[in-house]
This record gives structure tokens, C-alpha cells and sequence, in this order.
């Protein structure tokens, strides 16, 4: 027999040793699926066991019994007697077997009276490798001193070469079976499960992972306390001995509570205890296993790994056929998403360890909003097309791009639950899209934005008696179509989606949703720079989300707060906006599993809000803040930091710095190619941001091709404020035909009453006074409005001024036209400093 199938055979028979004989048949059938003859060589051995007590006569005799049992000869002939003894104790009866070896109680007699658990390691398993595991086990249960784990007493190696350690004894049922006995309540259920996790966590935090945390490893003692047995396969994270161990020793783990990453035979750590600790807490609320159709076949339990998804366990008590007392009625979603959390199959989605685990439980306990969240739509999507990446081929990033995009209707758990059947109608239109569109159907790969394109010219025809659906679909295709920067062509699709929730029967319509439809409206408005439709839009979603109960809405209506304090932004009602940034942050602070990525938007936005604000210095200080809060978490992504320096990089030109903003744009563009793409909005304004620096400077060459190069590829949003200063440029320069074009375009995209919207149309009709003598007053009223609107205290306004007291010069007005520019130096002396540029400048003029 070759070493591989005996290392199979011995994990199989050391399953079927610990579980109760009743269920045999069944694990046996489980494997003849797959090898007939390992089956027939288990149930050979398991009738030997019954007819001559094989295992029990003895450690040292049992493999050559073993051997000859499975060669044909005879168990009796081949088995020699034992030594009952072992160190100081006497060996009194067998009361388990395990993985790696048995377990006895013992006696110690002699000075002292007392009664241990002395386990042995099995013949059957013996190698060099697994005498040197078993000597590790006894110095790491020798640093372990937890009254939630079972104490080392003593150790050593018999005459026969056999390593032993003597444990504390810990009579009682193991954890599963007192739950069953005694059927507590739920909260007593995790009462039990949180000494489980205290105990692992003390262990992990002392660098140890148990690595077989099963039901028959959790004992009740006698006081009614959970004892953690059998760390005798546990992986000191700082062991240098385990790297080489691994390759070589077995895998040793139960089944039905490893995690995929321990079956695969991968690195393991904390988050593999975490697994186990989910499953068997799983167990403790339904009453079975997470897997319990799990294969015992190695080979086959390696191949459908890929298939598992974390179960909940209000879907097991669902089908339940009497197997817990626990009801759906006291399993709230919370501990749902908590055990489900706990058995993600990827560990970076589960619990970092045992300690994160218990906090959520006590959370739970207390009543406070878990850390725990549930799975997204994208993340469901990702791990169908990791288990079809070749069905999906290059539609993949389609579908995750797309799905990312469903946010709103029917997928969330909820929703789900109440409308099943609408969740899978909209899971086979997508799907039935992402088929019809993939490489082998239509030659060629489609881009995201085309299959979002064909999605929505389907829905009508696809969806012909699901309004409800339709319009939902209707507003996240659109959302992702948007959010791709096809503003123009995502636009009549929300507002179709919106008029159609509108009209739904109140049976179907659904605030929230509704909310988060308008909510992506108003953003696709505020790209297009139509803030007044954009803050209608907001102003209603936050209406309808501040009178909905519980927490699920917050979220979107931190985002129509958001989009409201960036129109504040926008429309220099500084205070406001400020003040409308500060609630996002307290607001999303206080959403759980918030990190570093999830606030930088927020402390971006208030940075940009003093940067419109003109208060550079404070507009640094904030920036440089964000800089720092996104480096302090390696997890964050890159692409976070571009945002944060291209605007640091607008303070420090607002400083009049322009080298240091130079060479910060220079690394926000490099970091931006890399992680976003070249022509994303925000690279692209870095190149905005030199075209500014070029004109103060008077590179005005340099200056044209920047704005030449940047401006078509900019929203209407930040187009009109390109034009805008270019066109300003331009005039500077005498070529008054060229600045005329721009500051057309500027007036055309800048239609709302922020401070650039009346610089643009004060520079148009100063510029086009010139020959139309009577738009020197279009340029007084424009000026006028700056006083009307409070937008008096930022420098569009004293730029405003020199443009209306250059037209009143050219048309001989030079007194009211030098009072405005001294108006005008002492405004920016103000704003700047009398040291900046642009004070010196208007302080020069006569």
C-alpha cells in the first residue's frame, strides 16, 4: 500500500472511529462513490473492530493487526498485547479516538491520586514527522493556561517508541449533544459559543491555531463550562519547524468544519479557526452541519469546494424538518449575517479571528449594530464567475462591472426574501444578457458600456409583466451607465425610471428604492451641471429616506446629503456646505466596518468645499489629512490617494506654489494611469491644473495645448470652468475671437448662479462690449449679482471686477474703472495674502 492511499485510509477510519456508528452507512456509501475498494478496505476494518476489538488491544499491535486485516490474515494471529502504562499512569479505559491518535483515561497512583486523558498517537499514523507534530503539540498545550482549555499535565514516549501527554480529564457531553439534551435558547446557544471563541482567541493570541475545532473537541465539564480539547494538530504561526513540516505531513482536519483553505492543503491562520468556530455554531442553530453533503472522498471534496457559498442559517431552518428548536422568529438577519460571515469561503471575507467573532457576538447580545455586513451583489457575481470563468470568458469583467451597478432592487437579503421569485426573474435577464453577448455568440468581446446599451433596449420586450422589475433594472443600468461617464445617454433612462416607480401600485412601489433611484439621478444631473434639477432630486430621496424606519437607508441618505453639500460646494454657499459635509462624515463614522477607503470621499469633499471656499491653507491642511488617513491603511486603494493629492496639488496653486503643485500632479497623474486610467475625469483635471500654472506663468503656448488636450474630455461640470479660464487667457493675450469661442461655450455650460457661472458671463459681455457697446451693462448686472448671490468673499468676484473695469476703459470710463481695481487688489489682499501674485498685480494697475 502506497504511502498516499494509507494517509487516506487512516483520515477515513479516524472519521469513522469518533462518529456515532449509526451514521456509517451512510459515510461509506459516500466514498464507494468515488473508490469502491477504500470503502470495502473501511468496512473490513470497522467489522474487525466490532468482532475483535482491534484497535483496542492495544496501540502498539494494532497496525500489524491492521495490515493483516486488509491483506487477508488474521487479526487475531496478528496482534501481540500492549503495555497498559504509560509514565506514571495506568491506562483504564479508552474513551475516544481522533485524528492523530487515542484517548484514555488514566490513573496516576502512588504519592498522589489522580485522574488524566492520556492520549496516544496511532500506529497507524506513525511517521518521523507526525512523533515530531506530537512533541510540538506538548509544548504548545504546555504555554496555553486558559480555564477555557484543557490543562497539560505531563508527557513523554513509552518503551515502544509511542508519544503520549496526560491532560486534564473533562467529563461531560461534547457541545452539540448537551444543546440537544438541554435545548437552551438561542441566546444561550451563543452564551456558550462566545466561551468557545474566548478560549480560541487567548490561544490565537498567544499564536496558535487549533486547526480542528469540531463539536467532539468542545466539551461541557461537569460545571457547565465549554473546555476546548485537543489542539494536537495546531500550527504555530511562529514555528519555522511547521514550513517544513507542511509539505510533507498529512492534512489532518474533520471534513464538515474545515475550511476550504485547510482541505485545499493552503497557508493557514486565524480565520481558519474563525471557519470551524462559524460551523460549529452553525450546527449549535439548525441542529446540523453547514455542509452535511460535503463528500468524504478527498478528491471529491476538492472539486466542489468551488461551489460552496456561505450558508445562513435561517434558510437551513426554513427547510427544517425538526432538526432545532430554534425558531425564525428569534434568528434575527444579524446573527444570520454573523455565522455567515464566519463560513465566507474566502478567509479575507471572514472574521480576522475568534476575538472579532466574539465581539460581533456580544454586539449581538447587547443589541448593537454588528461589524459584520452582508454579502453584495457584486461579490455574489464575482464567485458565480469564478466558478464559470470559462462559460463566461471574457463577459466576466461585463458582468461584474454591471451587477456592481445593481444596488437598489430585489438583491438585497430583504428584498429577497420577501420576493424570490422577482429576485430570480432579474437574475435570469441578466444572465440571459450575459450569454447572449459573450465572445462565442457574437465574435467579438463587447464592451461594458454596449452591453449596458443592449440591456436596456431588452428590458420591455424581456420583462413584459414585471413593471416593478423594469424600472428597477431600468435605474441601475442606467446608474452603471452613468457611472462610466455616459452621462447624457444614462440621463432619459432614470428619468424614466423614476416616472415609472412613480406610477407602480403602492403594493410594489418601495420607498427605498425610490430614494435610491432619485439619489443616482441626482447625481447624473449634477455631472451634467443641471444642480438645480440635481438638488430637486436629492432634496425629495432624503425626504423620503429621513421618514423611513431602522438604519437601512442610511446610507443613501448619506449620499443625497453628500450631493447636496457638493451643489452647496458649487454654489459657494460655503456654510452650508460645510456644514452638510461634517453630518456625512459623523454619519458614515458611525456605519459599521468603516474603514479608511469608505471616509475619504467625505473628507475629500469637505477639503473641496474650503478650496471653493478659497481657504487654501485650510483646504491643504484637510488634504494633507486625507493623505495620511488613506496611507494608515495598506488595505486601501490606491486610486483613493490620486483624489486627495491632485487636491492638494489645487491648494498649493491657490497658494500661488505652482513648482510644489507641479511635482504633486505629476505623482497623482502617474498613480492615476495606473490605477484608474488615463483619460479618467480626474487625471485629465490634472492637466487643467497645469494649463492654470502655464497662464500664470505666461507660458500661454503651453497653456493652449493643455486646455486644447483636457477640455473634450471633461463632464459639462468642470468643462465650463476650463473654458472659462481659458477663454480669460485668450483675452489676456488680444486674441479676442478665440476667447470669445471659449467663453461661449463657458456661458452654454455654466448655467447655474455659482461664482464662475457670473465670472463666464462677466467676461463674455466685457469682452463682447467691445463692439457692442450696449453689453457693458450685461457686465454691471453680472457684477451686481455677485453682491445679490453673498458670493463676495472668493476671488472669481475681484476677477470679475478687472474684466468690467478693462471694458469701462476701453470705452473711456477710467475712473470708475480704476476705483474697481483697487476694489479689486484690496479683494484679493483678503482672499490671498498681499504677497500672492494676483494682489501684486491688481495693486500695480493704475
Amino acid at each position: 500500500m502506497d504511502e498516499a492511499r494509507w494517509q487516506a485510509l487512516s483520515q477515513h477510519l479516524a472519521e469513522l472511529f469518533e462518529m456515532d456508528p449509526a451514521r456509517h452507512a451512510a459515510y461509506l456509501a459516500r466514498i464507494a462513490a468515488d473508490d469502491t475498494t477504500m470503502a470495502t478496505d473501511l468496512a473490513r476494518l470497522l467489522e474487525a473492530e466490532a468482532r475483535e476489538g482491534l484497535i483496542d488491544e492495544g496501540m502498539a499491535g494494532a497496525a500489524p493487526a491492521i495490515l493483516s486485516e486488509l491483506t487477508g490474515g488474521s487479526a487475531a494471529a496478528a496482534t501481540s498485547g500492549h503495555e497498559r502504562r504509560v509514565g506514571p499512569y495506568r491506562l483504564v479505559e479508552c474513551v475516544g479516538r481522533g485524528g492523530m491518535g487515542e484517548i484514555w483515561r488514566g490513573e496516576r497512583d502512588g504519592d498522589f491520586t489522580q485522574i488524566v486523558a492520556v492520549k496516544l498517537i496511532r500506529p497507524l499514523l506513525d511517521s518521523p514527522h507526525l512523533r515530531e507534530r506530537f512533541a510540538r503539540e506538548r509544548r504548545i498545550l504546555a504555554r496555553l493556561e486558559h480555564p477555557g482549555i484543557a490543562r497539560l499535565f505531563d508527557g513523554g514516549v513509552t518503551d515502544d517508541g509511542i508519544p503520549w501527554y496526560a491532560m486534564e480529564f473533562v467529563r461531560g457531553q461534547d457541545i452539540v449533544q448537551h444543546v440537544q439534551h438541554k435545548q437552551p435558547g438561542l441566546r444561550e446557544r451563543v452564551e456558550l459559543m462566545l466561551q468557545v471563541c474566548d478560549a480560541v482567541a487567548y490561544a490565537q493570541a498567544q499564536l496558535v491555531v487549533h486547526r480542528d475545532i469540531k463539536p467532539s473537541n468542545l466539551m461541557m465539564d461537569e460545571a457547565g463550562r465549554v473546555r476546548v480539547l485537543d489542539f494536537g494538530i495546531a500550527h504555530l504561526l511562529d514555528d519555522s519547524l511547521e514550513a517544513r513540516l507542511t509539505g510533507t505531513s498529512m492534512r489532518l482536519y474533520s471534513p464538515s468544519y474545515a475550511a476550504p483553505e485547510q482541505i485545499r492543503g493552503q497557508r493557514v491562520g486565524t480565520a481558519t479557526d474563525v471557519f470551524s468556530l462559524g460551523a460549529v455554531l452553525y450546527e449549535l442553530i439548525t441542529g446540523q452541519p453547514p455542509y452535511p453533503a460535503r463528500s468524504a472522498a478527498p478528491d471529491r471534496l476538492l472539486a466542489t469546494l468551488d461551489e460552496e457559498t456561505a450558508p445562513r442559517p435561517s434558510r437551513a431552518l426554513r427547510a427544517s424538518t425538526g432538526t432545532s428548536s430554534i425558531s425564525l422568529r428569534g434568528l434575527d438577519a444579524d446573527l444570520d449575517t454573523i455565522v455567515a460571515t464566519a463560513l465566507q469561503p474566502e478567509a479575507a471575507r471572514r472574521y480576522v479571528g475568534a476575538a472579532q467573532l466574539a465581539d460581533d457576538l456580544r454586539r449581538w447580545l447587547d443589541g448593537h449594530p454588528i461589524a459584520a455586513r452582508p454579502d453584495t451583489t457584486g461579490y455574489r457575481v464575482a464567485r458565480f464567475v469564478a466558478r464559470h470563468r470559462v462559460a463566461v470568458a471574457s463577459a466576466a469583467a461585463i458582468l461584474l462591472a454591471l451587477m456592481v451597478g445593481l444596488g437598489v432592487a430585489l438583491w438585497q437579503t430583504r428584498i429577497a426574501r420577501e420576493q424570490a421569485e422577482r429576485s430570480e426573474q432579474t437574475f435570469s435577464f441578466v444572465m440571459s444578457l450575459i450569454n447572449q453577448m459573450t465572445p462565442a455568440r457574437t465574435g467579438t468581446d463587447m464592451t461594458v458600456n454596449a452591453l449596458l446599451h443592449e440591456g436596456l433596449k431588452r428590458i420591455d420586450e424581456e420583462l413584459p409583466d414585471a413593471p416593478d422589475i423594469r424600472a428597477f433594472l431600468r435605474g441601475d443600468f442606467a446608474k452603471a451607465l452613468s457611472g462610466l461617464g455616459e452621462y447624457e445617454a444614462a440621463l432619459p433612462h432614470q428619468e424614466r425610471a423614476v416616472r415609472e416607480i412613480d406610477t407602480l401600485p403602492a403594493s410594489a412601489r418601495r420607498d427605498d428604492s425610490m430614494a435610491a433611484t432619485l439619489v443616482n439621478l441626482a447625481l447624473t444631473y449634477r455631472q451634467l451641471a443641471r444642480l438645480e434639477d440635481a438638488e430637486t432630486a436629492a432634496r425629495r430621496a432624503l425626504a423620503l429616506l429621513e421618514r423611513l424606519p431602522g438604519d437601512d437607508h442610511r446610507l443613501h441618505a448619506i449620499r443625497a446629503r453628500s450631493i447636496l453639500a457638493n451643489i452647496a460646494t458649487r454654489r459657494n454657499r460655503t456654510d452650508e456646505a460645510i456644514a452638510l459635509h461634517e453630518r456625512v462624515l459623523a454619519d458614515r463614522s458611525t456605519l459599521p466596518n468603516v474603514g479608511p477607503a469608505d471616509l475619504a470621499v467625505d473628507y475629500n469633499n469637505l477639503a473641496a468645499a474650503h478650496l471653493t471656499a478659497d481657504r487654501h491653507v485650510d483646504a491643504e491642511r484637510r488634504y494633507r489629512e486625507l493623505d495620511a488617513l488613506l496611507l494608515s491603511d495598506p488595505s486601501t486603494p490606491p486610486s483613493r490617494r490620486v483624489y486627495a493629492l491632485t487636491g492638494l496639488a489645487w491648494a498649493l496653486y491657490g497658494q500661488a506654489r505652482h513648482d510644489e503643485a507641479i511635482e504633486l500632479i505629476d505623482v497623482a497623474q502617474e498613480l492615476g494611469a495606473r490605477t484608474l486610467n488615463r483619460e479618467h475625469p480626474v487625471v485629465v483635471n490634472g492637466n487643467v491644473l497645469r494649463a492654470r500654472i502655464a497662464l500664470a506663468q505666461g507660458a500661454d503656448n503651453e497653456a493652449d495645448a493643455l486646455f486644447a488636450a483636457a477640455i473634450p474630455k471633461l463632464s459639462p461640470l468642470y468643462r465650463g470652468a476650463a473654458e472659462l479660464y481659458w477663454g480669460m487667457g485668450l483675452m489676456r493675450q488680444g486674441r479676442e475671437a478665440d476667447a470669445l469661442a471659449q467663453l461661449d461655450a463657458a456661458v452654454k455650460h455654466l448655467t447655474d448662479d455659482s461664482a464662475q457661472a457670473l465670472l463666464a458671463n462677466t467676461a463674455h459681455a466685457a469682452l463682447r462690449s467691445r463692439t457692442e457697446p450696449q453689453a457693458l451693462d450685461e457686465a454691471r448686472q453680472s457684477l451686481a449679482r455677485f453682491v445679490d448671490s453673498a458670493q463676495t468673499q472668493i476671488d472669481e468676484y475681484p476677477r470679475a471686477m478687472l474684466l468690467l473695469a478693462d471694458a469701462l476703459a476701453h470705452h473711456g470710463g477710467h475712473a470708475e474703472a480704476q476705483a474697481l481695481r483697487r476694489e479689486a487688489a484690496d479683494a484679493f489682499a483678503r482672499i490671498f495674502g498681499p504677497e500672492h501674485p494676483d494682489t501684486r498685480a491688481a495693486m500695480a494697475m493704475p
